[in-house]
């Protein structure tokens, strides 16, 4: 192969590489959604953040409180 030949096959594959995984999703995706496949359910590091247990409200209006606080820092006094 000539060297331009090397370069576009360099350069095709730059482009089309984040172009694969994307349409992987959408294809799985789409997929579930016909429900040919099972859907997918978050595991791992996917998951969202979910609360283990009653919220503390004392915590909560605390870290409320130090965020109208550091506001205040930054918009200065008024």
């Amino acid at each position: 192969m000539t060297a331009m030949q090397w370069l576009i096959l360099i350069i095709a594959v730059l482009l089309l590489a984040p172009l694969v995984p994307w349409a992987l999703r959408r294809r799985d995706f789409a997929r579930q959604v016909r429900g040919s496949r099972p859907e997918r359910k978050p595991t791992g590091r996917e998951r969202p953040d979910v609360p283990g247990g009653a919220p503390n409200a004392a915590a909560e209006s605390l870290a409320l409180e130090a965020k109208m606080k550091s506001v205040q820092n930054a918009m200065g006094p008024r």
